[in-house]
């Protein structure tokens, strides 16, 4: 699979939870649509926190912790999607009102590319604009600003990398790990979305 394919990234610090089952139906509705997809688990890419040391605030903007953490730090990884692919998604539980620490660690050692993008670095200022969809899971059944911080910080973080947001997917009441697995209807329902986001997609390498 070319390192330009679609990614969806699964943010659950849980396996086979509702998360990981979002992004199965997401990649379902990209085979529906004709298009390949790769599923990128952010646990299985630990990402050492930021430290704020403020290393990459000069020119080349290198993280220390790229040059000094251990080979298994998975920053790498997860940055390249943003760099290279066509068509983003962005699967996560909402805790505490907000994304999971792993996620939040990832957002933060992002911190680079924006000096990058402020001080006119071309890989930053050449890229091309493309789409991020959202999908949300949330325990409780209401709450009117339950998505609000996340959808904030995904907008700025992906922002850097000019990823714009389309309409996301917020659904809550998803409590049990089984939830999703065991709700057909609301399957069927991402499944959709991710086929009509794929479906934007013109040519796929």
């Amino acid at each position: 699979m070319s390192e330009n394919n679609p990614v969806i990234y699964a943010c659950s610090p849980r396996a086979g939870g509702n998360t990981d089952c979002a992004a199965h139906c997401l990649r379902q509705g990209a085979t529906l649509a004709g298009k390949e997809a790769k599923l990128l688990f952010l646990r299985d890419h630990p990402t050492t926190p930021c430290c704020s040391c403020y290393a990459c605030a000069t020119p080349p903007h290198a993280c220390a912790l790229d040059l000094n953490s251990a080979p298994a730090d998975g920053m790498s990884v997860l940055t390249a999607p943003l760099l290279t692919a066509p068509i983003l998604f962005f699967v996560a539980p909402v805790f505490f009102y907000h994304l999971p620490a792993q996620f939040k660690a990832f957002m933060d050692r992002t911190q680079r590319f924006y000096l990058m993008k402020q001080s006119g670095d071309p890989q930053i200022k050449t890229l091309s604009q493309r789409t991020a969809y959202i999908v949300l899971l949330g325990a409780r059944k209401s709450g009117s600003k339950l998505f609000e911080g996340s959808l904030l910080s995904l907008r700025l973080m992906l922002g850097i990398f000019n990823i714009v947001l389309a309409k996301p997917l917020l659904l809550h009441g998803l409590d049990g790990s089984t939830d999703l697995s065991n709700n057909s209807a609301l399957q069927t329902h991402i499944i959709h979305y991710g086929r009509q986001a794929f479906s934007q997609i013109r040519h796929h390498p």
